[in-house]
């Protein structure tokens, strides 16, 4: 299959080395174009412009640094809208507000285009192993179009609703997991930072959004990482008070061993709990 990417930065070029070795022809798009040098070498094409890639491709992937590199990508006088596209595939895998996929869904939608979004979890070495975490927004048409491509990122792949939906969960995703961080963070008052309470608020109203737009009761469990155990969380609690200088360094391989006896000390019993306690006592108390 013929793909381009546009957006060549850690992740845009981890995901291009995926595709490369799962046997696609690809070619490639960056704003600076020696960071394509690897690719080249591996195999892929460079294009000169998003309008020049667009035209070799049936299905373009775009991943960017934000909103304003999105228009420009996408709606400048060489853009990937600048020429003719009907029937060609864009996944759109930024992160990124929801309006922002939602109003470029229709400005390609408006050329004929079929359009995904898909903002994923994960970082540069499972998006080189194809074990990202896809949060797919689309039209079940286009998302049935898009899932062969996905699946070879990801190892787990959700269509979360129409376009927007994508966004939302990404954003209550990493808010869920900053509310349960912080959960561990408690001062010795046993209140949050002010910056940890706003980060909850937010993650919880964006999940509700999510969930009442596809029906859901309640988000796919994949969503939200490890499972969140408050009995471990209140023993984590029940350590020394955080240093005020902030988070302490991350143990040595040699305190392994030492860090999950800690762990047993304080309740912990199966292996998922050992591990959760033992990450909170290398953060807050080394």
């Amino acid at each position: 299959m013929q793909i381009g990417i546009a957006g060549l930065g850690r992740m845009g070029a981890a995901i291009a080395g995926r595709l490369i070795e799962a046997g696609h022809t690809l070619s490639v798009w960056n704003r600076s174009p020696e960071k394509a040098g690897p690719l080249e070498a591996a195999g892929a094409a460079l294009a000169r412009s998003p309008g020049e890639l667009a035209a070799k491709v049936g299905t373009v992937i775009t991943i960017l640094t934000d909103a304003a590199a999105i228009e420009t990508v996408y709606d400048g006088p060489s853009g990937l809208l600048s020429g003719k596209v009907a029937g060609k595939l864009f996944i759109e895998m930024s992160t990124v507000r929801p309006q922002t996929e939602i109003d470029l869904a229709g400005r390609v939608r408006a050329k004929g285009a079929g359009f995904v979004e898909c903002p994923v979890g994960g970082t540069v070495g499972p998006a080189r192993q194809g074990k990202l975490i896809g949060l797919m927004g689309a039209e079940e048409d286009d998302a049935a179009r898009a899932r062969p491509i996905l699946a070879q990122l990801c190892r787990r792949l959700e269509h979360v609703g129409p376009v927007g939906n994508g966004a939302l969960m990404k954003l209550a995703r990493c808010s869920q997991r900053a509310r349960r961080a912080a959960s561990s963070c408690r001062w010795s008052s046993g209140r949050l930072p002010a910056s940890s309470r706003r980060a909850a608020t937010a993650g919880a109203a964006a999940m509700r959004r999510a969930c009442r737009s596809t029906g859901r009761r309640r988000p796919p469990g994949s969503l939200l990482g490890d499972a969140y155990i408050p009995r471990v969380r209140s023993a984590a609690c029940a350590g020394p008070a955080i240093r005020e200088g902030g988070l302490g360094s991350r143990a040595e391989p040699a305190t392994r061993g030492s860090l999950s006896a800690a762990a047993r000390s304080r309740g912990a019993s199966s292996r998922g709990e050992k591990r959760f306690l033992a990450r909170r006592i290398t953060l807050f108390e080394h």
